[in-house]
């Protein structure tokens, strides 16, 4: 993680409802966004009682206390009010470190099932956050545990609408074959059951290459070189202008200056479930008049030795039928 020095000059006890200061920080004559509407939902964070937040770092921050500090410096969270639980996994990802994506994330999810399980109160809110590599452990403690996750979000992520997810080269067999060789997660369903927000940034490789072609590894690999040197893939401040788009329960957030990316509304990631093996092909079946075969011409005499004659005396040339 980067430029951890940054997060240590603000009032980490200055309480301010992030959701709130984005909504007067939006941009482009938007008014009140979805985050407000995201706020209204939560009902305020941290301002009737105490809300728990499970929080998963991105790859390298593997006690999440960077991507906490983050969030309390931008006072998205407040430690006064709030119990914070960071979550401590691997936070590796091959081919650039020794354990894969999946490995580190299932042990992410399991901390964060454990939290759930052993600390965390049912009566209060949870709130879910994941940075990068984080937002799959995010995702899916969420899907997990429907009804006690309250919200979601997740920044800088590649399974948001815009994300490289949803890149029709990242389905290519040359990119499928690269992420089952190193255990890579090519997709997570958001919930559709809870609010969602997704920090993105049409810059980064990840969060906002859905319109950009990713067909060959050289790619792949700008996108990882991304996740340790671009600035557009830091973590999102919410101070910052930024544009709202909404698809469903889904709110997205970019930062940046590029111009967004054009997304449809088809786009939100949906969970491909497989129950089965794939049916079998139905052959087709015509209904009404269907065209008469050609007839065969009629010859007089074989045409090579041991032709068998047709009924009525006659041959067909070569091979075809009577």
């Amino acid at each position: 993680m980067r430029r951890q020095e940054s997060l240590s000059n603000t009032n980490i006890y200055e309480k301010k409802n992030r959701f709130s200061v984005r909504a007067a920080k939006a941009v482009g004559g938007i008014g009140l966004t979805g985050a407000a509407l995201f706020a209204g939902t939560m009902g305020g964070v941290g301002e009737a009682h105490a809300d728990n937040q499970i929080i998963a770092g991105g790859r390298g921050d593997s006690t999440s206390q960077v991507y906490t500090q983050f969030l309390i410096n931008t006072h998205q969270i407040n430690p006064a009010t709030d119990k914070i639980f960071p979550v401590v996994y691997p936070a590796e990802i091959k081919p650039l470190d020794n354990t894969s994506m999946r490995d580190s994330v299932n042990q992410g999810v399991a901390t964060s099932q454990n939290i759930l399980d052993t600390q965390v109160d049912p009566h209060q809110k949870t709130h879910v956050w994941g940075y990068s590599e984080g937002s799959a452990v995010a995702l899916e403690s969420a899907n997990k545990n429907k009804g006690r996750v309250s919200a979601v979000t997740i920044d800088k992520s590649p399974y948001g609408p815009g994300g490289i997810s949803h890149n029709p080269g990242a389905k290519s067999d040359m990119v499928q074959s690269f992420a089952a060789d190193n255990g890579l997660i090519v997709n997570e369903p958001l919930p559709t059951n809870i609010p969602v927000m997704v920090e993105s940034n049409p810059d980064d490789g990840w969060s906002g290459a859905g319109n950009k072609v990713l067909e060959t590894i050289q790619q792949l690999s700008d996108a990882f070189q991304a996740t340790m040197n671009g600035d557009a893939h830091a973590p999102s401040d919410p101070t910052q202008p930024h544009n709202v788009q909404h698809f469903g329960n889904v709110t997205v957030e970019w930062f940046g200056n590029s111009p967004l990316p054009t997304i449809a509304l088809d786009q939100s990631p949906v969970p491909a479930v497989v129950t089965d093996a794939p049916a079998p092909e139905v052959p087709q079946v015509l209904v009404g008049s269907v065209a008469p075969a050609p007839k065969a011409e009629h010859l007089a005499a074989p045409e090579f030795p041991g032709e068998a004659q047709c009924p009525g005396g006659y041959y067909t040339p070569g091979d075809a039928p009577c």
